[in-house]
């Protein structure tokens, strides 16, 4: 009996038929990245209005509950990252759980973070298992390539329009509430679009969020590209650093340029063309600058200058900080004074009732769910770097950007299931079930070419001997 768990050596049209509506969903999922934005003010909380997103994940689920079984593969490294992702999800249940038995008022905010938090944590473990059953042909590879450039670029001019003002911020959530008390942090976008604009797009409210999103649609283009042309992915890459800058994020602004580095290192070639377009570009802006004054270079949003803003990425000072320094020692103390948080944390969720969240990926996890749920994220993350590294073909753009992420979850909750970050950390493990699902298909071809070569080696020596 053959088991779920290994992928076939080859893919073959039936199953890649039998998989076409949950290819659609992944395909519906890329999509939705572009546009975060609720689409409608129905539900309990501004935070769990349905965006395209979560329609997406609703059709993914569908699609996979009436799939045929038979044709289901997945390969053994996702299906080691799931068992690890339950075992977090359970973690993450009980210490909610805890939390709700051990509280003494019934109206902090920790009750309804904490059931948002498990209702993402659901939907971002379907997604990433429905993705990890569909099969990659080329065919399928050059329609999600196609669909991820769009997407990309789109994204990267609602940014730039946004922050210019030329897309008023507004504009975007005109069919929401716009009551703070109801619309929640979405109110932001009527509020500060008054005074100016921002560098958000169309991604979020967030600066890191809309900074890391922009991150994975470069890594994810140029992990499925493998390669094809170095050329248009660095002329993408220059677009996202560029894009980045005007997101006003720091800690992605360093991200994306360390991305760029290590990818650089990797992949020396056009080096000189690339050079060649970007001084064209900066000739340019001095030939206009030069003949409508340099006065008119006034680059700045809602919230002050943006050069300013970003050059607080080279400082070192506490106002660089932008109070973080105060926030990581108030959580540290309240975790040294309470060495219960320490190990069990305070609750799946419970971190907003005692004050703001960490900023700080590490410590948040530690003060919610104590060494216990840290350890457990450690574990997960350590097998994600490892098959990352070992499997991932071409120049590992996800494993970079994994990297990147870290970098920037020194200053945010990236990769967690707070409010701020909406699908991001979906958006991430499906980029990460699409690497390992193709992986072992790869590993199976290689292995079975070295098998062949090996074969055609001894018949050559038989014959000379």
């Amino acid at each position: 009996m053959k088991k779920a768990s290994f992928l076939p050596d080859e893919i073959t049209p039936t199953s890649l038929w039998a998989t076409k509506w949950l290819f659609v969903g992944m395909c519906f999922y890329m999509i939705s990245q572009v546009y975060v934005v609720p689409l409608l003010a129905i539900g309990p909380s501004w935070s769990l209005w349905p965006n395209l997103s979560d329609f997406a994940c609703f059709f993914m689920i569908v699609a996979f509950v009436l799939a045929k079984r038979t044709y289901l593969e997945v390969s053994q490294f996702n299906l080691k990252l799931l068992s690890i992702l339950l075992v977090a999800f359970v973690g993450s249940i009980i210490s909610y759980i805890f939390y709700r038995l051990n509280l003494g008022e019934e109206n902090t905010p920790g009750i309804a973070v904490g059931q948002y938090q498990i209702y993402r944590f659901i939907q971002f473990i379907c997604i990433f298992w429905i993705t990890a059953h569909v099969p990659f042909s080329s065919t399928r590879r050059k329609i999600l390539i196609q669909i991820n450039d769009l997407i990309f670029l789109l994204v990267c001019l609602g940014i730039i329009l946004t922050f210019f003002n030329i897309l008023p911020l507004g504009a975007l959530t005109i069919h929401l509430p716009q009551e703070p008390t109801v619309a929640g942090a979405w109110s932001r976008y009527q509020s500060i679009g008054k005074y100016g604009g921002q560098g958000w797009g169309t991604t979020g409210y967030d600066h890191s969020h809309v900074a890391v999103n922009v991150i994975m649609l470069l890594a994810m283009r140029m992990h499925l590209a493998q390669s094809d042309n170095i050329f248009v992915d660095k002329l993408f890459l220059l677009i996202g650093v560029i894009t980045c800058f005007f997101t006003e994020s720091r800690t992605g602004l360093a991200a994306i340029l360390v991305f760029g580095i290590l990818y650089w290192i990797k992949r020396p070639q056009y080096t000189t063309k690339i050079l060649f377009v970007f001084l064209s570009l900066a000739a340019l802006l001095l030939v206009y600058l030069s003949n409508v004054g340099f006065n008119s270079l006034h680059i700045a949003s809602s919230e002050g200058s943006l050069l300013e803003r970003q050059a607080g990425l080279t400082s070192v000072d506490a106002d660089s900080l932008s109070g973080r320094d105060e926030i990581w020692k108030e959580r540290i103390e309240m975790i040294t004074n309470n060495p219960e948080i320490l190990f069990l944390g305070s609750g799946f969720g419970a971190a907003t009732d005692t004050g703001k969240k960490a900023h700080f990926l590490l410590l948040h996890i530690t003060l919610e769910t104590g060494l216990i749920g840290l350890s457990i994220f450690i574990y997960f993350f350590a097998h994600v770097f490892y098959y990352l590294y070992i499997y991932e073909c071409d120049a590992k753009t996800i494993f970079l950007a994994t990297i990147c992420f870290f970098i920037s979850a020194l200053g945010q909750d990236t990769l967690y299931f707070t409010v701020t970050f909406v699908h991001f950390t979906g958006f991430y493990l499906y980029g990460v079930a699409i690497v390992l699902q193709n992986s072992q298909l790869y590993l199976a071809r290689i292995s079975r070419t070295k098998t062949t070569e090996k074969t055609k080696d001894r018949k050559v020596l038989k014959k000379r001997f």
